[in-house]
């Protein structure tokens, strides 16, 4: 066990005896609710943990893989979108598609389902990202921590990726502050899902 994995671990005992959320026991090494994602990351993790969603940014995110995506979408539409890509050590590429629907008083789920990403279709993921700059950093613009760039209208986009570089991650407002090569590149991963929420960021 590594040191990372073994801090993990005690978290998830701290987690549990003070009778906070505690951590799921499975490959992807699932945190509770407040580590979702890294501090810095002020992007709220409820919808995901709902989901079954795993950390990418913990030291087990990469147990049996060698690179995962994933972009998640919310904001005032009553859509909210997660895709999920997993590129297995072993070289197999998946995908996982969720949509969940915001009502007045409850968050139902729509749709869940897997999709399978060609070795073609990945490489082509990971050049546009490279192309657009996007991921290049291990924090890239907007959080919601910053309210000054929030829109009143906009849908909140999150791109994350991780792999033997690290963890990254790349926030913005689909509407007021997202530099369109974000937005091209969060476009592609829902393409790939075959999945709607293109329109959620004006694509």
């Amino acid at each position: 066990m590594s040191l990372g994995q073994l801090w993990t671990r005690l978290l998830c005992m701290l987690l549990a005896a003070f009778g906070m959320a505690g951590c799921a026991a499975n490959g992807a090494g699932k945190l509770g609710r407040s580590a979702m994602f890294p501090p810095d990351v002020g992007w709220p993790g409820g919808l995901l943990v709902g989901a079954g969603e795993p950390p990418l940014w913990t030291s087990v995110a990469l147990q049996g893989f060698r690179s995962r995506w994933r972009v998640s979408i919310r904001g005032i539409a009553r859509d909210r979108i997660i895709v999920r890509i997993d590129e297995t050590s072993r070289g197999s590429i998946s995908g996982t598609y969720i949509r969940y629907w915001k009502g007045d008083h409850r968050t139902d789920l729509r749709e869940r389902r897997s999709f399978r990403v060609t070795r073609k279709q990945l490489a082509e993921l990971q050049a546009l990202a490279k192309d657009r700059q996007i991921l290049t950093a291990p924090r890239q613009g907007w959080t919601l921590t910053d309210d000054e760039a929030m829109c009143l209208d906009g849908e909140e986009v999150l791109i994350e990726a991780v792999d033997a570089q690290g963890y990254r991650a790349a926030g913005a407002n689909a509407q007021c502050t997202a530099p369109a090569g974000l937005l091209d590149v969060a476009a592609k991963i829902i393409q790939l899902s075959g999945g709607r929420g293109l329109g959620l960021i004006g694509r």
